[in-house]
């Protein structure tokens, strides 16, 4: 089994390095396909979710520079000026990224050259791949239609359009611009649309001064281990000190530094903790506030996406010390038909209340095709999941007890097995929700999934 698994992660592993070798339309399709664990091996999913962080930039060309939009760069040629004086070489400044500010606090996108023609290009060989993979081998594999790869294809083209076209991201912004103006604590980047820098190659927006989640992580993962070490040495230095004078006054104002030492440094990490629990919640809050209010959901909410703020905003929101969230990179989203998120809200409420008999048979009802021949069997699956789940005092969904992206793709793994297929958007709530939870349990395993989504279901 151990040799089995090395050898899927291998294969995994360089599947990964291949996609990202081929440019940016496989790029794409493995961060699609990591989206997609109702088809695909959770563990392939996992290792493909990587792509997320890792694609690869491009230096700053005469081929880019002549491609960028000609009144953009115009205006970051009179904002150099300003800056640093009329003689000030442009180009020079433009060819290297830098924490210096042109006088704007604004950060841009701007779409690789040539990458429609290489994307049009790679889809046609996609399809055409596709359409030969399923005539040659339908035959052998009569399960392989319920896969439904030409419906996949065509939802991936879909996806990369979308890609394509940064007027559609600037739109998002605004939306959730729009849906969190009243939440001080939730801020986004404002696309300068008024400014003319909103175009369908260039995205130019605000820069939102905060630190990434991720980094967030990092630091505090190092900090705590710096403080242990702290700890662990004053409270050896103290019994040392004791042990060779006795309980006299020197070795008495040792230990009176060794404890001052140690409640200095358990305070500190106490308010580290208290500050991950905050983001926790606010996080969580964030998201399902997205999900059951809005309807109107960011799909690629991993730690790089999501900054940590200083208090105060755009409006002077947010209290002293307050914990706020930035929320970036909104090229992705989820908007559900009226009809599929009142089935949504449905399955959700029955999993809040322990039914999960009545969640498979949502399912079931709901689905974009199945072809179960024991929906029975496949409702008892739903219901011992639910079961094991709530493992919380009076059936409480808690973190520390819950692990719900496990439980989450153990559903995506028994609707596989029973030919039962969700449609793609809720998949993808799915890994956005499995992202969270990795996300949750890192910064607070305490936190009630339930305690802070139930109540948004009221008002749903």
């Amino acid at each position: 089994m151990v040799g089995r698994a090395q050898h899927s992660s291998r294969f995994e592993r360089a599947l990964v390095h291949a996609l990202e070798r081929g440019g940016p339309c496989l790029t794409k399709l493995g961060q699609w396909a990591s989206t997609r664990p109702d088809v695909l091996p959770a563990s392939l999913c996992a290792t493909l979710g990587e792509l997320h962080s890792r694609a690869g930039a491009r230096a700053w060309t005469g081929e880019l520079h002549s491609r960028v939009e000609p009144h953009a760069l115009e205006l970051s040629r009179a904002a150099i000026s300003a800056s640093f004086g009329a003689t000030a070489p442009a180009e020079e400044l433009l060819g290297s990224l830098s924490a210096a500010p042109l006088g704007s606090g604004c950060i841009a996108q701007v779409l690789h050259p040539h990458v429609e023609r290489q994307v049009a290009d790679d889809l046609y060989l996609l399809r055409g791949a596709c359409g030969a993979f399923e005539l040659l081998l339908s035959p052998l594999l009569p399960g392989l239609r319920w896969l439904a790869l030409p419906q996949m294809v065509d939802e991936f083209a879909a996806f990369m359009r979308s890609q394509l076209d940064l007027r559609l991201e600037a739109r998002n912004l605004d939306a959730f611009r729009a849906n969190f103006a009243v939440d001080p604590r939730v801020e986004v980047p404002r696309p300068l649309r008024e400014e003319g820098l909103v175009a369908r190659r260039v995205l130019v927006e605000t820069l939102l001064p905060g630190q990434t989640l991720s980094s967030l992580l990092e630091e505090d993962a190092a900090a705590a281990e710096g403080e242990a070490a702290a700890l662990l040495a004053a409270d050896e230095a103290a019994a040392e000190a004791m042990q060779a004078a006795g309980m006299g006054a020197a070795s008495s104002a040792d230990a009176s530094a060794a404890v001052r030492a140690a409640a200095e440094l358990e305070a500190r990490g106490a308010a580290r903790e208290a500050r991950r629990s905050e983001l926790a919640r606010l996080g969580l809050r964030t998201f399902l506030t997205m999900v059951l209010r809005h309807n109107f959901v960011h799909a690629d909410l991993h730690p790089g996406n999501i900054l940590v703020l200083p208090a105060g905003g755009e409006g002077g929101g947010g209290g002293a010390g307050e914990v706020r969230l930035g929320i970036i990179d909104a090229g992705l989203v989820v908007e559900l038909t009226e009809r599929d998120r009142r089935n949504f809200l449905s399955l959700f409420k029955a999993i809040g209340q322990g039914d999960g008999e009545l969640a498979g048979d949502l399912m079931l009802r709901h689905a974009r095709e199945q072809r179960c021949d024991d929906p029975a069997a496949f409702r008892r699956g739903m219901r011992n999941l639910v079961e094991s789940a709530r493992a919380g005092e009076r059936g409480a969904f808690n973190l520390r007890h819950l692990k719900v992206g496990e439980v989450l793709l153990e559903v995506t793994s028994l609707v596989r097995t029973h030919h039962v297929q969700p449609d793609p958007v809720f998949t993808t709530l799915v890994c956005a929700i499995v992202v969270l939870e990795g996300l949750g349990r890192q910064l607070d395993p305490t936190l009630d999934l339930f305690s802070v989504g139930l109540p948004l279901l009221v008002g749903a």
